[in-house]
């Protein structure tokens, strides 16, 4: 199971990514987050976004969607 870093104003922050029905999850907090990329939103998020009624911060989605696109590329 692959592990993304986020760094975020001096704090680091480490999260499990793993897939679910087609689409990478994170499990934070208690709740589950699920990304899927869409090639129709490409200018936003590297075309990255959520897709169950979560949402995150627009810093954090930056984040993430940048390490996910590092997930992407490495498979």
């Amino acid at each position: 199971m692959p592990i993304i870093t986020i760094k975020h104003e001096g704090k680091v922050y480490q999260r499990n990514i793993y897939k679910k029905q087609g689409f990478y999850c994170m499990y934070s907090k208690g709740v589950e987050y699920m990304f899927a990329k869409d090639i129709h939103r490409m200018n936003t998020y590297c075309g990255w976004h959520i897709v169950n009624d979560t949402n995150l911060p627009d810093f954090f989605m930056y984040l993430i969607s940048i390490e996910l696109e590092k997930l992407l590329k490495v498979k």
